[in-house]
């Protein structure tokens, strides 16, 4: 019998080891982020183990509305235009972000899909698991 623990957390080490290895790779640059996209079939899940109440149809809609993802790497300038971001950043590596559909660059490494987006296409902020909302800015 396989301890599952072990293997989620094994599965999470290597998701880590590939994300780390693609950002020492692709460094955000100027006002960039670089975000791994979390699959369609992982944000269902998530949207499962919330117990939203939504009809499919809505919920296959939401899935293509939104786009969530671990924040990587923040570019140099990121949040650094004091207009536009007065309260601060409103990410930072390790953060589960959601942001605009179809925005950004994307490129497939290993498998894995990533993006680098602009730092005001950020729209929410939640913990790396999920489980609250970050105040931030």
């Amino acid at each position: 019998m396989q301890n599952t623990a072990l293997v989620e957390t094994t599965s999470e080490e290597q998701e880590a080891q590939i994300d780390s290895k693609f950002a020492e790779l692709l460094k955000p640059a100027g006002y960039r982020i670089l975000v791994r996209i979390r699959p369609p079939q992982e944000t269902l899940e998530r949207y499962i183990e919330s117990r939203l109440q939504m009809p499919e149809e809505v919920r296959e809609r939401e899935l293509v509305g939104q786009v969530w993802g671990k924040v990587l790497a923040v570019g140099p300038d990121a949040y650094q235009d004091v207009k536009k971001f007065p309260t601060g950043p409103w990410c930072q590596e390790g953060d589960a972000v959601v942001f605009r559909s179809y925005s950004g660059t994307r490129v497939m490494f290993e498998e894995r899909l990533y993006a680098l987006i602009n730092d005001d296409t950020v729209q929410a902020v939640m913990s790396p698991d999920g489980t609250k909302v970050i105040e931030r800015a």
